[in-house]
């Protein structure tokens, strides 16, 4: 399945952390799910989610993934607390709180058929 890739010269604000290739190199970052694998390019980037805006906020580009990844969706994004997250790599929503730009390090997700939404540092 084809995913959207992020097109790194749509912002003027991405700096990557090594040269962009297509392909896995031995500088990216594996990171292992208990079903499947995504080997990252770590970047940083202004993250903007309704009225929160904050800097240098560190993803990873997607270069690799297994097969269990193939399906309908353009990213991923890191919720965990440090011990469950990847060695190395700070989750966008600790960086979030961390810097204080959260009312409480609380998310909470709201599923629907018609759609749904992610609230970052609230339970609704």
């Amino acid at each position: 399945m084809l995913h959207r890739r992020f097109d790194a010269g749509s912002s003027d604000t991405y700096a990557a952390r090594f040269a962009k290739t297509s392909t896995r190199r031995s500088d990216s970052i594996v990171i292992q799910y208990g079903t499947g694998m995504v080997a990252i390019d770590p970047g940083q980037d202004t993250l903007s989610w309704g009225s929160i805006h904050a800097a240098n906020i560190t993803f990873g580009e997607a270069v690799l993934m297994t097969p269990e990844f193939d399906a309908q969706f353009d990213g991923l994004f890191g919720l965990a607390f440090s011990p469950l997250s990847s060695p190395g790599l700070k989750p966008p929503f600790l960086t979030l709180a961390n810097r204080g730009l959260l009312n409480a390090n609380q998310f909470s997700f709201t599923l629907g058929d018609d759609g749904g939404w992610l609230d970052l540092g609230k339970i609704p």
